[in-house]
């Protein structure tokens, strides 16, 4: 019966808390989870990329990019289950980012990458 009562305290605080925060002006989205309007501009790079051969090499790419939020996109090609010659479009927002430096970004969590249709 006390946990009962702890457990319901506990509840009716953390609600008196979220609600003390929306009246408070505070942003019920996270600024990482808020919509970027759509008048903010973007650009796209295709590059080709090898990545760690593992099972999840795609989800471990992308959880490393994401982690930039001035990435807002990762488009992959269709060739599943590898991780070596994919083909990827990266979207990014272009008045925070330079081409240059998304190509840094994805030669950091990848072991090659380089700019689609550019010879090696």
């Amino acid at each position: 019966m006390r946990t009962r009562r702890a457990l319901c305290c506990l509840a009716v605080l953390l609600a008196m808390n979220g609600c003390a925060a929306r009246a408070s002006g505070a942003p019920a989205v996270p600024g990482r989870d808020r919509p970027v309007p759509s008048d903010v501009p973007r650009a796209e790079l295709e590059l080709i990329v090898d990545l760690e051969p593992e099972a999840r090499c795609e989800e471990s790419f992308d959880l490393g990019l994401y982690r930039d939020a001035r990435i807002e996109l990762v488009s992959w090609d269709d060739k599943l289950r590898t991780c070596s010659g994919r083909g990827i479009t990266v979207r990014y927002y272009a008045s925070k980012l330079r081409s240059e430096e998304v190509i840094a970004l994805v030669a950091k969590l990848a072991r090659t990458a380089r700019v689609a249709g550019v010879p090696q």
